[in-house]
C-alpha cells in the first residue's frame, strides 16, 4: 500500500420555449450588466469548485432532462468551459435542439464562471463513438443579449461540427463522458473512470503525455497518463530511473509487480518514489504505474504530497480498476 509505505519510509427533446426563456433572460439584462457579468474575475480559485458551481447552475436552471447526465471541466488558461453530455434521442430535430441547449449552457456557465470566454458543448451518441460540437462564444451571447443578433440568426450562426472520439489524437475529440459519480476518459487505446472530483486536461506534447488529472486537496496532486515509447514497461521504469530520478534528487523506496484492470488481466509494474528536488517541501512523493503490452507501453505518475496519500491512494485504485484496452 502505498501510505504504508510513506509511514515506513517516516518511520427529451427540447421544446422550443426553451430559447424563448433564454431570450427573455438575456434581453431584458442591459448589455452593461452583461459585460459585467462575464468579464470579473471568478472569486473562486480551484478549477474543480467553478466546476462544481458551473453544474449546480446548470442543474438549477434545468437546461437539460433531469436524467441527461454531463460533466463540466473549466480550464482558468484558456478560460474556456468544456461540457460533454448526450444527444437527446428524442428530439426530432437534433442539430436545432443542441444549439439551444448550447447557448443555455453557455448562459449559465459565464453567470458562473464569470471569465469564460468560451463554452465548447459536446453531445455524444448512445455508442460514445462519435459526438457532435457546438462552440459558444462571450461575444456572441453579449451580441444577442444586446438585440443586434436575433435569435434566429444565433442559431444559423453557430456551428455543429462532428468528431469521432475512437483513439483520438486531437485534444478537442477527446471523450469525457458522466456515469454517476464517476466521469470515464476514452483515447489513445485506453478507457477508465475517475472520481468527478478531478479536473481533467487534456495534453499532446513531445514527451507523450495525453491527458492530466488535477485535484486540490491539502495540497495540489496530479495523476499525469503518458503513452511511452519503450518496448516494454519494465524498460521504461529502468530508463527513467537512469536519465531522470537519479539525477534529479528522487529516490525509490518500493517497486512491486501488480495485476489490475476491470478484467483483472493487466500486468504492470509500481515504482514508488520520494521527491527531495524541493528543500522547502519535504513532503513529496510520487507513484509510478507502468503497464501495456510490447510496442505500446503506458505511464500514469501520481504525484502528492503525505497528507495527501490515503485520498489519492484511494482515487488511483478506482482508476486502474476501472481500465481497459479500447
Amino acid at each position: 500500500m502505498l501510505c504504508s509505505e510513506v509511514r515506513m519510509y517516516r518511520s427529451g427533446g427540447l421544446e422550443a420555449a426553451k430559447l424563448t426563456i433564454a431570450t427573455t433572460w438575456l434581453v431584458t439584462t442591459s448589455f452593461a450588466a452583461v459585460l459585467a457579468l462575464v468579464c470579473f474575475d471568478c472569486p473562486v480559485s480551484l478549477a474543480s469548485d467553478v466546476d462544481n458551481q458551473i453544474e449546480a447552475a446548470i442543474k438549477s436552471a434545468k437546461v437539460l432532462p433531469k436524467d441527461m447526465t454531463f460533466t463540466v471541466s473549466f480550464d482558468p488558461q484558456t478560460q474556456e468551459v468544456s461540457v460533454s453530455t448526450y444527444v437527446n434521442a428524442a428530439s426530432k430535430d437534433q442539430t436545432r435542439d443542441c444549439k439551444i441547449d448550447a447557448i443555455l449552457i453557455a448562459r449559465e456557465s459565464m453567470r458562473t464562471a464569470h471569465r469564460a470566454v468560451r463554452v465548447r458543448v459536446r453531445f455524444f451518441y448512445e455508442n460514445v463513438k462519435a459526438y457532435q460540437e457546438v462552440v459558444v462564444t462571450k461575444p456572441e451571447i453579449a451580441a444577442f443579449a444586446q438585440g443586434s443578433v436575433d435569435q434566429k440568426d444565433l442559431l444559423d450562426s453557430l456551428e455543429i461540427t462532428s468528431h469521432n472520439a475512437v483513439n483520438s489524437s486531437s485534444s478537442a475529440q477527446r471523450a469525457i463522458l458522466p456515469r454517476g459519480e464517476l466521469l470515464q476518459f476514452r483515447d489513445n487505446g485506453i478507457v477508465f473512470s475517475y472520481p468527478r472530483a478531478w479536473g481533467i486536461k487534456p495534453m499532446n506534447n513531445q514527451y507523450g503525455d495525453f491527458v492530466e488529472l488535477i485535484a486540490q486537496r491539502k495540497s495540489w496532486c496530479s495523476i499525469m497518463f503518458r503513452l511511452q515509447k519503450d518496448n516494454s514497461y519494465e524498460q521504461t521504469a529502468l530508463n527513467e530511473d537512469k536519465y531522470f530520478w537519479s539525477s534529479h534528487q528522487r529516490t525509490i523506496v518500493g517497486k512491486k509487480p501488480i495485476i489490475f484492470g476491470a478484467s483483472k488481466n493487466i500486468q504492470g509494474l509500481i515504482v514508488d518514489i520520494k521527491d527531495d528536488s524541493n528543500p522547502s517541501d519535504l513532503t513529496r512523493w510520487e507513484r509510478h504505474v507502468y503497464f501495456g503490452p510490447g510496442g505500446k507501453v503506458y505511464s500514469v505518475s501520481v504525484r502528492f504530497c503525505k497528507d495527501d496519500c490515503l485520498s489519492v491512494e484511494e482515487d488511483l485504485n478506482t482508476i486502474l480498476s476501472s481500465l481497459v484496452f479500447d
